[in-house]
């Protein structure tokens, strides 16, 4: 148990430094004086390929981060660092600090099913101690850690360390940006308390944001204004060696250097960094995120079933990364 402290502790400090840039010595930094870009990625049940590819992307991003130094202080994590105690940690310590004014977070890997159990207690007859009865499961949303399940990032873990400043959030797995039909109210959400059980709070760009408000249409023109925006998948993501769309040369990852160059660089809109990135794929025909399989959806057959899948935005993508309000 010590030895885990110490790595935690030396993991935090070694954030800090990091997020700060190379200077030897700390500059003095007025409150909000930075931006944070973090990426997380887990190797787990992934082909080499697509680690491979997987390892690069979160490397350029962080570069890309680090061009706007010191407007843009980053880290990348991918690899065994992402495990749920440092994703936690990480958000706990960019709340919590107040030379930190923005949490810009991106993470690749697999999604895997949380089926959170529910119950009661009995106290059978002769028996010295009640005994806890499972009465059934709800589903909640998770992503693997580097090394599996046991570590990995849970909706209604998280929810605590969020909120705050997580103002952008890529989650780059299946499912974490499903929307789905609310059992409490039987409207469509992404994201609810669930009160009838006692499970806590269930989705992920919920547990990001610490709202159900945002919009469900974040990219086409979006309904009122919030500082949140949150992009996953509803059911199968992409992988991201695969083909942008059939393109020869470019494939998902590309997709996303290009988004995060175009919001990050060239600072323009999340909307417009999404329209951007498409073009740059240059597919026939697909000019714009809204006219890109992404937006529009594709079929997947898995497990027996048909799949409809669809990149989500949730919240306003006229924000500009880095700015609030």
């Amino acid at each position: 148990m010590k030895k885990t402290r110490i790595v935690i502790c030396a993991m935090m400090l070694l954030l800090v430094v990091m997020l700060l840039g190379n200077a030897t010595t700390f500059p003095a930094v007025a409150q909000g004086a930075y931006h944070v870009g973090v990426t997380w990625g887990s190797r787990y049940q992934q082909e080499y390929p697509e680690v491979a590819e997987m390892g690069y992307l979160c490397m350029d991003i962080r570069g890309i981060f680090d061009q706007s130094y010191p407007t843009w202080v980053a880290n990348n994590f991918f690899g065994p660092s992402t495990i749920a105690s440092y994703v936690y940690q990480c958000s706990d310590s960019v709340k919590s600090m107040p030379i930190y004014d923005y949490l810009a977070t991106f993470h690749v890997g697999h999604m895997f099913p949380y089926m959170y159990p529910y119950g009661h207690y009995e106290w059978p007859p002769e028996e010295p101690y009640p005994i806890w009865v499972i009465d059934g499961y709800v589903r909640h949303y998770a992503y693997y850690a580097d090394s599996g399940a046991y570590y990995g990032i849970t909706d209604v873990s998280l929810y605590p360390h969020a909120g705050a400043k997580h103002y952008f959030t890529m989650i780059w797995t299946c499912a974490n940006g499903d929307l789905f039909v609310n059992p409490l109210t039987g409207q469509l959400c992404y994201g609810y308390y669930d009160s009838a059980h006692g499970t806590g709070w269930v989705g992920m760009p919920y547990a990001w944001t610490q709202t159900t408000g945002l919009d469900k249409t974040g990219y086409d023109p979006p309904i009122g204004s919030s500082n949140f925006c949150y992009i996953g998948f509803e059911n199968m993501s992409k992988p991201v060696t695969e083909s942008f769309q059939g393109s020869a040369t470019r494939n998902y990852g590309n997709f996303i250097r290009r988004f995060y160059y175009h919001a990050v660089i060239n600072q323009r809109s999340i909307k417009d960094a999404l329209d951007y990135a498409t073009l740059d794929m240059d597919v026939y025909g697909v000019n714009s995120f809204g006219a890109s399989e992404l937006y529009n959806g594709w079929d997947k057959y898995e497990m027996g079933q048909t799949w409809k899948c669809r990149m989500r935005v949730y919240g306003d993508g006229n924000n500009f990364l880095g700015v609030v309000g």
